[in-house]
């Protein structure tokens, strides 16, 4: 902030973009059939998903001062017990932050990340059972 004379950093766009999408991020190499490649036999891209919903976008983070013990609590809304942990006993200063996720956006990760109409393999529950592995459509 410093450096360009700001009053406040606001948080980062694509983070909030980001989370209105749902999270899930997709990087496709653009193949370019006049540029060689690396690996002249590799006929298939590499893709990388990352789940970015909340996460260190939405974290709290804060400059811890001195010796001391960090420690994280959930309230639950209708009642009910909190729930703490002791996350760490800091020696001196340091940096802490806490994140978050939700069921449902990890959900829709694990889902856009297997796709919703490929025919994948099942693995086998039990090893050794002899029980043939069944294709399914997630």
């Amino acid at each position: 902030m410093d450096e360009f004379k700001l009053k406040r950093m606001d948080p980062s766009p694509n983070g909030t973009l980001r989370n209105r999408i749902g999270g899930t991020i997709f990087r496709e190499p653009i193949v370019c059939q006049n540029v060689p490649r690396i690996v002249p036999n590799w006929t298939q891209s590499i893709v990388i998903g990352r789940h970015a919903f909340a996460e260190r976008y939405a974290a709290t983070d804060f400059v811890v001062p001195s010796v001391g013990t960090l420690s994280m609590t959930f309230t639950p809304a209708g009642g009910g017990e909190p729930i703490t942990r002791k996350v760490y006993e800091f020696p001196g200063g340091g940096g802490a932050m806490g994140m978050y996720n939700l069921d449902d956006s990890i959900r829709g990760f694990a889902r856009s990340s297997v796709g919703l109409y490929r025919v994948l393999p099942a693995h086998r529950l039990a090893p050794g059972s002899g029980a043939a592995c069944r294709r399914l459509r997630p």
